[in-house]
């Protein structure tokens, strides 16, 4: 579990760079203001998009809350067969190494 664990954090910690490096090009090409505009509809967009997974477990089911997330997160599987992180091309190094 631990492993799992931290591969997804990992994953998370590496959705939270792409979102930082998308925000931080929108931002020098149209403003902070539209960019953030635009971030906020696409998250909110996405989290609309999967509520229905996790509204059954409101508000107190946190087991069915967890595994419903874990179906509902996109990880993708090793040639191993074992689960790999949510963004393959940056499985080799560390989530929080920045990129080049």
């Amino acid at each position: 579990m631990d492993e799992f664990r931290t591969l997804l954090r990992n994953a998370m910690k590496s959705r939270a760079m792409v979102y930082e490096a998308a925000f931080d090009e929108m931002r020098k090409e149209i403003g902070e203001e539209k960019a953030r505009a635009i971030m906020a509809r696409t998250i909110y967009r996405r989290g609309a998009a999967i509520a229905h997974n996790f509204a059954p477990h409101a508000p107190a089911d946190l087991a069915g809350l967890r595994d419903s997330f874990l179906k509902s997160s996109p990880t993708p599987r090793s040639s191993s067969g074992r689960r790999s992180c949510a963004a393959p091309t940056r499985c080799w190094r560390s989530a929080s190494t920045p990129a080049r």
